[in-house]
């Protein structure tokens, strides 16, 4: 076991909020490297080192963002490399940034998802991280209330709803967040907004925020929550530090150790 303690908080917990890929879901595992070739495609008529180099460090400084969000840092690049014009209007900028979600999402499904959903409705076990079941079982056995939260689309055919249904974990969660689409714009703050106001929390020391993106991560240490940072492939020690975990864990199967020492709560 290694748990590595940046900010000793404890609190009674009463709520979770919990990454999807990467951290609970595997089914998208290396979705960062079919995103940094498309990035580098994108910016550059030629992609050179530098491209995709540019193109890794932009996923890691926006992991956990909406992937149309992604698209629109990509659409600035490509415009600053002379590449391609930014439209200036904001509307038809968010639409073509949509498009390009849509072309990234049907990629992404034809060299890995498709192949990983028809397994997975056979074999779900074998998509969960491990050790994050252990850690949802022992949530729910002291009642925390469970979110997802994701930067990727929840409801459309292929999203995270979608996905949490196929690897059978629907039971474990009070509510799906993930992006909807410009008609209902989404952010992982206005997810905490709601949970916080939902459920009356006045102390955000209650809430755990666990996931292996800078974005989560900032955004339970800007609400003031306490933060579990998780090392992965996706994310580095120090990127999480950076981001404000408040513990990091090496491994997950080692989150219902970590558990055990924040949860102030009377369940044992």
């Amino acid at each position: 076991m290694e748990i590595k303690i940046i900010n000793n908080k404890k609190a009674k917990i009463l709520a979770a909020i919990v990454d999807w890929d990467g951290t609970i879901s595997l089914l998208r595992e290396g979705w960062n490297k079919v995103m940094k070739d498309y990035i580098a495609n994108y910016i550059s008529l030629n992609p050179q080192k530098k491209d995709l180099l540019w193109a890794e460090n932009f996923i890691k400084e926006t992991m956990g963002e909406n992937t149309v969000d992604q698209m629109l840092g990509m659409m600035a690049k490509a415009h600053e490399n002379g590449v391609k014009n930014m439209p200036i209007d904001q509307k038809k900028r968010k639409n073509l940034a949509e498009k390009q979600r849509i072309k990234y999402r049907k990629s992404l499904e034809e060299k890995m998802r498709s192949k990983r959903i028809k397994r997975a409705k056979v074999h779900p076990g074998e998509f969960i991280n491990k050790g994050i079941k252990k850690f949802l079982q022992e949530l729910k056995k002291r009642n925390v209330k469970i979110f997802v939260i994701s930067g990727s689309e929840q409801k459309e055919r292929g999203g995270i709803e979608e996905e949490v249904e196929i690897l059978k974990l629907k039971h474990y969660f009070e509510k799906v967040f993930g992006y909807n689409g410009q008609i209902h714009p989404y952010t992982k703050e206005n997810a905490l907004k709601w949970i916080i106001k939902k459920y009356k929390i006045k102390n955000p020391l209650q809430i755990l925020v666990v996931g292996d993106g800078p974005k989560e991560i900032k955004t339970g240490r800007d609400f003031g929550t306490i933060t579990i940072g998780l090392v992965s492939n996706n994310l580095s020690k120090k990127n999480l530090l950076k981001s404000g975990a408040d513990y990091i864990v090496y491994n997950p199967t080692d989150l219902v150790d970590c558990l055990n020492y924040i949860d102030l709560g009377s369940y044992r």
